[in-house]
């Protein structure tokens, strides 16, 4: 990373504060260091989440990429005039969003809301002013003002119909070609709806690379076999995960990548099964776990 890069990011993890909603502090150890393969992958979930940062804010991607994990994981909701933002809830107050306009909110759900008004909810970043959640857009230029070369984005699709497959991944193909892909090689979509990633597949696999990642709580081989027909990554709930279905799994040709493993030792425990990459609230803690110590 960049000087300059560098010192942006590490300005808006200065900038962060505590988040509304705090993540369960782990209880175990880190311990000795494990080895992983070359290319294990460590994603930050909603960025930096579980060292007081609010989710899907900037801060929280900032200090995620500061520390130099391998991909930050977001998410991704539409607003009432079609414009994405980034965030984990429809509904803002669930994130610890409030209104910091005049009067009563109009809705604290985006999807009953506009660009301006989303622009009146404070997320609670302590960064002088109102943070509101940012769009799409505003994310992205962040992201690759401090990412690295290699950095991967993992989105998720939340939706309640194609209709909003098609924002998702028109605003994402917007996007790419005015900057000249930038996105190409980084960009992964999840979605526990995998009939979204699906339709994403088979209506944009020619408009924009993208590896698809299947969010999975069920843990049926017969359904991931299904699904690798058009994704790439298995993304389970990690007690899911065993060493007889991990090998299946990986048998396909497909990525293990569980999610949101909080606990230095479940870690531990999942690399040794041979997992190919682990989601985490806690990105530093594993990147200790794996030797490679957060960028300072």
């Amino acid at each position: 990373m960049s000087a300059p890069r560098r010192a942006l990011a590490l300005t808006l993890l200065l900038l962060a504060a505590c988040q509304a909603t705090p993540v369960p502090v782990p209880t175990t150890p880190v311990g000795e260091p494990i080895t992983v393969p070359a290319g294990f992958d460590v994603e930050g979930h909603r960025g930096n989440r579980g060292n007081l940062f609010p989710g899907n804010t900037l801060p929280a991607y900032a200090s995620a990429l500061a520390m130099g994990v391998d991909t930050i994981e977001a998410d991704m909701q539409i607003s009432a005039e079609g414009q994405v933002f980034m965030g984990h809830d429809d509904d803002l107050e669930h994130t610890g969003c409030t209104w910091a306009g005049e009067g009563r909110a109009p809705s604290s759900k985006i999807s009953r809301l506009n660009t301006a008004q989303i622009g009146q909810f404070d997320c609670h970043t302590q960064i002088d002013g109102i943070q509101p959640p940012p769009r799409l857009d505003t994310f992205l230029d962040a992201f690759f003002a401090a990412a690295g070369p290699e950095t991967a984005l993992n989105l998720e699709l939340k939706q309640r119909s194609n209709a909003d497959a098609d924002v998702y991944l028109q605003a994402l193909i917007a996007y790419d070609q005015g900057c000249d892909h930038c996105l190409r090689g980084r960009l992964i979509l999840q979605s526990f709806q995998w009939s979204a990633l699906r339709y994403a597949r088979a209506n944009y696999g020619d408009a924009i690379e993208f590896r698809a990642a299947i969010l999975d709580k069920r843990g049926k081989l017969a359904e991931i076999e299904e699904a690798r027909a058009y994704a790439e990554i298995w993304s389970p709930k990690h007690p899911l995960v065993t060493p007889e279905l991990l090998a299946e799994v990986q048998a396909l040709d497909m990525q293990a990548i569980p999610w949101t493993v909080n606990e230095p030792a479940r870690m531990r425990e999942l690399i040794t099964m041979g997992v190919d990459g682990i989601i985490t609230d806690y990105p530093d803690l594993l990147l200790q776990l794996i030797g490679r110590a957060p960028t300072p």
